[in-house]
């Protein structure tokens, strides 16, 4: 995902492969780590195992998970533009 208002030096990752697997598996917990996701529970796993990682909650007003809000620390958000570095 290309966004300009993102500081340079931020990396950005896209996937459709769950968030908690990818930060095993690549052990990308360096720095400050933020997670943006429309699904509840995929943040309630990272936060469980990754407490340090900031979580975003995507709240799409159509989207197929719009009802399942994590029970972890999180914002909700409806823009990535709402995201605070």
């Amino acid at each position: 995902v290309l966004r300009s208002s993102f500081p340079q030096g931020i990396v950005t990752m896209v996937s459709p492969a769950k968030k908690i697997d990818l930060l095993q598996i690549n052990h990308l917990l360096v720095g400050h780590v933020i997670i943006v996701d429309d699904n509840g529970k995929e943040i309630d796993a990272v936060q469980k195992a990754f407490p340090q990682v900031t979580a975003y909650w995507m709240r799409r007003p159509n989207g197929k998970y719009r009802n399942e809000e994590p029970m972890t620390s999180h914002q909700t958000i409806k823009s990535l533009n709402e995201i605070t570095l």
